[in-house]
């Protein structure tokens, strides 16, 4: 079955205290941010007072070091008071937290801190900034970190599910799709069509080598061709016990609305969400939804409660790297790793943060995920929506190693990779003709140390021989029932004692695949027991570790079963110690010529040689070659009563013949 996936799995916990900023100001702009290595990772604003200052503005920056920022219209002194709940972490023992007020040239900042890791908030200290001679005005207070941590802390799990890998999948291509100059590489395998089951049991499999648990599979609306082929994924997924879930795409051509959003999603969880191969969480549907800004807040909020309404509940993981997303999406991710000129590792850090830090704040809300993404790289020069500049090498797997290292500094709940097959953008890790295996090989490293877990090949090898006159063949079948690929499979198989080997390179072998080979060879006519010698089979896993396994030993013996008379069965080769069964029938043969016509007959008295029995029926253990002949002996009994009777006649009819004269 594919993967449970639970939120009572947890993994390494993470530290926060939870502290109280109450910000009153009267200048026009003011800024709260905390120093040397701290992280604001969540942060709830309330306004308390000034509400109706001109041009207000406020807000803050989670996951980083600012607590709130203030802006009003110049030179406006209107107090403005606000209320922040923020969770601290990366907080240091026996040292001071350093703060930093900024503000403008009008007016006065007052911080007053207070400890609310309990219920009941505890006052710690305040600080007023009333400097007015410089540009920012920066004032720098401290506060000791063990009146902030007194109570706490608020340990929230680190993953809050089973680690998973997920990779976004595209099931739109057919056979007309792989033209250069539009894709720069090629698949490996050659060309395919999206909707055949041959393509997608071979990528399920090739995924699952490499330890990815699901896809996330591209779809555009109930009455677009990725619905009918989302439909056959999801129908191969079930039965390879393999995870799938829908990517909900935006674009110009296909538009997001709170209308057609509320259908889509219904669509969806009437026509899929039962599917035991459809990703859950607690056992509710998972979904990702592309481009989440292309909706408000709010009107993601709209949508979930009109679905609620409607009996519908899922989990909803949203494209954006704004935390404000937090509140409407159940987890966050990116499609990209280009971010401009933010910097991926402080924004894949930031959202880790809050994610797991928000239900702090938000009285005990449920955890959210954090979903990292990594990537090989990119090319869009080739497409018409690309660009000259528009493209990130790869180097020799460089770019996708740096994108790991910094998801996996995020501590992320799971990872996601972009793409197993986005051919068009250049940022498959399916085989191609340019790299070969290398990025499947190599995401089975990042996904082995992402999840503690190995994938590793392991072959089941049948060898047996069949014989016909002088002609013998050797039947070789393997399988992978592994977790991993087999690669560059080596065979050696001899065909006789101290004869060359046979040799067969299969470059892989995926989980639940197989092959099979024949090798012929002759035979002497006289040759009554065949050996051949241990096979080797040779092989690397993913990881470049060689594995040698020995095939097994092949001992036949022949058995030869002779009969004079009737037909004798069970002459052949047998696998030695084994049971071999032999018979002759009828057991009883008429003599031919005149004796037969009178009743003599040939009868079965016993086998001979090796097998010494009365029965036609017999057996013989093949502990070496064998050779039964059936003995028969002749049985005059009906001759000598046929012979008996007429002379009877005869002698009866003498006599009746000599007392007739008498008379």
């Amino acid at each position: 079955m594919p993967r449970a996936v639970s939120a009572s799995d947890s993994g390494p916990s993470i530290d926060f205290y939870v502290a109280k900023f109450v910000v009153t100001t009267t200048s026009d702009w003011t800024s709260v941010r905390v120093a040397d290595g701290a992280v604001a990772a969540t942060v709830k604003l309330e306004i308390i007072k000034g509400k109706g200052a001109p041009a207000l503005n406020f807000g803050s920056d989670p996951g980083r070091d600012t607590i709130v920022s203030i802006i009003k219209k110049q030179y406006d002194t209107t107090l403005v008071q606000i209320e922040v709940l923020a969770t601290l972490t990366n907080l240091r023992n026996n040292t001071d937290l350093i703060g930093v007020i900024e503000k403008g040239a009008v007016g006065h900042t007052l911080v007053a801190v207070f400890n609310q890791n309990r219920e009941n908030a505890v006052a710690i200290s305040s600080f007023n900034d009333v400097i007015d001679s410089s540009e920012r005005n920066a004032y720098r207070f401290s506060i000791r970190t063990m009146d902030l941590m007194a109570g706490g802390p608020h340990s929230v799990p680190a993953h809050s599910s089973p680690r998973l890998v997920l990779a976004f999948y595209y099931p739109w291509y057919s056979f007309l799709d792989w033209a250069p100059p539009e894709m720069k590489d090629l698949p490996l395998s050659g060309a395919y069509s999206s909707d055949q089951d041959a393509t997608i049991t071979r990528h399920i499999n090739l995924a699952k080598s490499a330890g990815i648990d699901g896809f996330i599979v591209s779809w555009w609306g109930p009455s677009s061709d990725t619905d009918g082929t989302f439909r056959r994924i999801l129908a191969r997924a079930e039965e390879l016990h393999f995870l799938v879930t829908i990517y909900h795409e935006y674009s110009d051509d296909h538009r997001r609305t709170r209308s057609s959003y509320f259908d889509d999603i219904s669509y969806l969880l009437d026509n899929y969400a039962k599917s035991s191969s459809f990703l859950k969480l607690d056992g509710k549907p998972v979904i990702f939804t592309y481009t989440a800004d292309a909706l408000s807040v709010e009107d993601y909020q709209s949508v979930r409660s009109d679905l609620e309404q409607h009996g519908y509940d899922f989990v909803n993981i949203g494209d954006t790297l704004d935390t404000k997303y937090l509140g409407v999406f159940d987890g966050l991710h990116t499609y990209t790793t280009h971010l401009g000129d933010a910097d991926l590792s402080s924004a894949y850090r930031s959202v880790s943060l809050a994610a797991k830090s928000l239900s702090i704040v938000n009285n005990g809300a449920s955890r959210k995920i954090w979903a990292a993404t990594i990537c090989p790289g990119w090319d869009l020069r080739f497409i018409p929506s690309g660009g000259p500049d528009l493209f990130q090498l790869r180097g020799e797997a460089e770019y996708f190693n740096g994108t790991f290292k910094v998801a996996m500094a995020s501590d992320p709940d799971w990872l996601l990779i972009t793409s197993y097959n986005e051919w068009w953008e250049n940022t498959e890790i399916e085989p191609s003709k340019t790299y070969g295996y290398r990025y499947i090989d190599v995401t089975t490293a990042y996904d082995s140390e992402f999840k503690q877990t190995r994938y590793l090949p392991l072959l089941q090898v049948s060898r047996t021989v069949t014989v016909k006159g002088q002609t013998a063949e050797l039947h070789v079948t393997m399988a992978n029932i592994g977790n991993g690929s087999a690669i560059s499979v080596n065979t050696q198989d001899a065909t006789s004692i101290g004869g060359e080997n046979t040799t067969r390179v299969i470059d892989r072998l995926l989980p639940n695949e197989g092959t099979n080979y024949t090798i012929e060879f002759n035979i002497s006519s006289d040759q009554v027991t065949l050996g051949l010698p241990q096979g080797e089979v040779r092989l690397k896993d993913a990881y470049g570790l060689a594995h040698t396994r020995a095939t097994d030993l092949i001992l036949k013996h022949r058995l030869s079963v002779a009969s004079s008379y009737g037909l004798a069965s069970g002459s052949g080769w047998y696998d030695a110690d084994t049971v071999a069964a032999f018979s002759v029938s009828p057991t009883s043969v008429r003599v031919e010529g005149v004796l037969g016509i009178l009743g003599a007959s040939y009868v079965f008295e016993r086998w001979s040689n090796d097998q010494s029995t009365t029965s036609p029926d017999a057996t013989v253990v093949m502990d070496g070659p064998k050779a039964v002949t059936a003995q028969w002996r002749t049985d005059y009994t009906s001759l000598y009563i046929i012979t008996g009777a007429i002379a009877a006649v005869i002698v009866a009819a003498v006599y009746i013949r000599r007392k007739s004269r008498r008379t």
